[in-house]
């Protein structure tokens, strides 16, 4: 039936929660398949059908044909070749494709101009600084933050396919549970009995700051320091504000 999906494709499969997504779709009943690089070393269980691509157009509408859904895991500094795929899944009569968005509300306006580029990580990545034992509480540390965990993201994704009508070209919000930055030093402080400094933050002040590294070329900075401002600011990125 046109409206059936049974067949499914993950893309970058490999990483961190491409795992899980296999394991929460082989549960709902799916029959998973796997998308890989040619070159690529990675294995996968025996029941896994692995079909390997160059990522040119042809190749990439071999591997998806027969392929109800696709489901892209792919890692952030390789998200422009979700665009690639989505035209070969469009030849390939492909019902689906679930990109890899599994974050923050990407669609907000004005987000662009706090992280045009939203990935980050390293030292300082949401105002925490463990090495040193200090934190830097943006605007009292006061605002929530939506969280998921990883299973709840795969539980999310395979539910997607049991409610086609109802999740069409539609953004998904889920949420496991709601923190405040204040709460989850708090809780570190509880459970390794160790005191952090806390120090006063802005995030109107972090967007700037943020932006002028990414300007001048030092993403190492400026990554973190804009995903970071963009969970705390007022925008509506980091908490759905019940959305989820």
């Amino acid at each position: 039936m046109a409206n059936i999906i049974q067949n499914v494709i993950v893309v970058g499969a490999g990483g961190t929660i491409g795992p899980i997504f296999i394991s929460k779709l082989q549960n709902a009943g799916l029959n998973v398949s796997v998308l890989a690089r040619e070159a690529s070393k990675g294995t996968y269980a025996s029941d896994i059908t692995v079909h390997r691509t160059d990522l040119s157009h042809s190749s990439l509408v071999k591997a998806f044909q027969g392929i109800d859904a696709v489901v892209s895991a792919i890692a952030t500094f390789n998200v422009h070749d979700q665009i690639a795929m989505i035209d070969a899944a469009v030849e390939a009569k492909v019902k689906r494709f679930l990109p890899s968005e599994y974050g923050g509300d990407d669609s907000l306006p004005d987000l662009e101009n706090i992280a045009p580029f939203l990935f980050g990580y390293g030292h300082g990545l949401m105002g925490f600084y463990f090495d040193d034992l200090k934190v830097q509480l943006f605007d009292k540390g006061l605002r929530p933050l939506d969280a998921t965990t990883m299973n709840q993201v795969g539980l999310a994704v395979a539910a997607t396919f049991q409610h086609l009508e109802e999740t069409k070209n539609k953004r998904i919000y889920v949420k496991s549970f709601s923190v405040s930055q204040a709460q989850i030093v708090d809780t570190f402080e509880k459970l390794s009995d160790k005191k952090f400094k806390r120090l006063d933050g802005s995030a109107k002040k972090l967007i700037a700051v943020g932006k002028k590294h990414i300007e001048e070329g030092n993403w190492d900075l400026g990554y973190p320091e804009s995903v970071t401002a963009a969970l705390y600011s007022d925008t509506g990125f980091g908490y759905s504000s019940g959305r989820a």
